[in-house]
């Protein structure tokens, strides 16, 4: 697959942070395989990673492999920062400069609170070139950062049981106002693999759907996983997608799988009625 406009992955690094596991997960990546996801990315031409600073030694390993294949201009990162009492935003976006070893593309608060955070514009607007923007988990969160500040890039989740941002028309209000739109939880934290016993431990609820909605698919030949990224890549209204992959096989079939177009697969329409709380990773056990 050739990078072009239309490609919509950003990799995500979330679970190169060996403090961070996916549902999925069953071991930490090493950093061996990291940097064979990230060569395997450049040869895909897969130059958008997505990152935070509190992302345990991802940035500085990031910045490392950038600083070993050169021609930086072509890499975009984005970063995130989250405010505590000690936080000094300017001193905090000055090292992760220098720890990607280039400017980021942009840096998004981490949550409504930073984003509200008035020290936090100041510093970015000593840093002309770097976009701003928010990562959210609600709605009602990126509609009240926009009313305070309008960022120019919203990140959210999105999958096949979590389809709140795509209700009312609201990604449509989103690019109205000029916004990239950056969707995450494509997968839903690995819980959208089938046959994940994990899921079953930690939320019975979605697992029964899961296998529900799995036998569902099967007669279309399709994975729920599948189906979900199939949607998020073809919504004309997302601008990007996060994905986060545990090994470059991973990487490898979300690239095939993006490459499909099966009109009838596109319109298949999955209805269903679950509890935010049974979609929401921060609410399981």
């Amino acid at each position: 697959m050739k990078y072009s406009k239309k490609n919509k992955i950003i990799l995500g690094t979330a679970n190169f942070g060996y403090d961070y596991k996916t549902i999925s997960q069953k071991k930490k990546i090493s950093k061996k395989e990291i940097n064979q996801i990230l060569k395997f990315a450049k040869i895909k031409n897969i130059v958008e990673f997505d990152t935070a600073a509190n992302y345990k030694g991802v940035e500085k390993l990031i910045g490392k492999f950038i600083k070993k294949n050169k021609s930086s201009n072509q890499w975009k990162i984005i970063t995130k920062l989250k405010y505590n009492k000690n936080t000094n935003f300017y001193s905090a976006i000055s090292k992760s400069i220098k720890n990607l070893n280039i400017n980021p593309y942009a840096i998004l608060a981490h949550d409504l609170k930073t984003y509200k955070n008035k020290n936090f514009h100041k510093a970015l607007d000593s840093f002309k070139k770097i976009k701003r923007g928010i990562s959210v988990y609600e709605k009602s969160e990126a509609i009240s950062a926009i009313e305070y500040r309008k960022p120019e890039i919203i990140q959210f989740p999105i999958n096949l049981f979590d389809q709140r941002f795509v209700k009312n028309n609201f990604l449509k209000y989103l690019k109205k106002n000029n916004i990239e739109t950056h969707a995450r939880s494509i997968f839903l934290k690995g819980a959208l693999y089938n046959n994940n016993k994990n899921t079953k431990k930690n939320n019975e609820v979605l697992y029964k759907t899961i296998i529900k909605m799995s036998d569902y698919l099967d007669k279309y030949k399709i994975s729920l996983s599948e189906k979900s990224l199939l949607d998020a890549f073809n919504n004309k209204n997302i601008d990007k997608l996060v994905i986060g992959i545990d090994n470059v096989g991973q990487l490898e079939r979300n690239i095939r799988i993006v490459k499909k177009k099966d009109a009838k697969v596109l319109k298949l329409k999955i209805k269903l009625n679950l509890n935010f709380k049974y979609t929401d990773p921060r609410k399981w056990n």
